[in-house]
């Protein structure tokens, strides 16, 4: 997947070889107004026709970033009911408690590497956060027994206050969907503009 930044760069980019296309075309004016509303139409056309292509890639984009991250949330979730889940009160209780909490952690590390290149800067952090916290969490519980677990259950306390932050912050980053909706408004507002601006100088 292109980076966002890049995305946005190309088609910054691409508005301002608008905007000089127009500049240009204002000088040539003189050549004659009906090459000049030709060649205006046939820019416009291919202005739209990108705009057309960055909106379809980027909802295509989106659509496999969010099934990455639901599948995240969806592990995170699980991980955060089995940290409530009451304590074993045998050694062998807790010892299966133990392989389905580790299993899962496991699982949580898959989603998470996978989710991480779509998760915008802010989450990014987050997620930064919460790893360092699951590892902190899983060496300890890894190597804790029934009568040594307090330091696996101290890990755990600073586990579960990462993981309720990051689940109540999951979805409150902006969607590039809706920064791109936005992008592109403005740049078809820019063309409509210098279109317009052109039309007058040509009538």
């Amino acid at each position: 997947m292109k980076p966002e930044k890049d995305m946005f760069e190309f088609g910054k980019e691409k508005m301002d070889q608008a905007r000089s296309f127009f500049e240009e075309l204002e000088v040539q004016l003189t050549l004659g107004k009906a090459e000049a509303k030709e060649v205006l139409e046939r820019e416009r056309k291919n202005f739209m026709s990108f705009v057309d292509e960055q909106r379809s890639r980027f909802r295509q984009e989106e659509q496999a970033k969010a099934e990455r991250l639901e599948v995240l949330e969806t592990k995170m979730d699980a991980l955060a009911e089995l940290l409530v889940a009451e304590p074993a009160d045998t050694i062998e209780a807790y010892d299966q408690a133990k392989a389905a909490l580790l299993h899962h952690i496991y699982d949580v590390e898959a989603a998470l590497k996978n989710a991480y290149a779509e998760a915008g800067a802010s989450l990014r952090q987050r997620l930064d956060g919460f790893r360092t916290a699951l590892d902190g969490y899983r060496i300890p519980l890894a190597l804790s027994s029934f009568d040594n677990q307090q330091d696996a259950l101290s890990k755990k306390e600073e586990l579960n206050a990462v993981l309720a932050e990051l689940l109540g912050h999951f979805h409150a980053e902006e969607k590039n969907e809706d920064k791109l909706e936005h992008f592109m408004s403005e740049m078809e507002t820019a063309f409509e503009h210098v279109k317009k601006a052109v039309k007058e100088l040509i009538k």
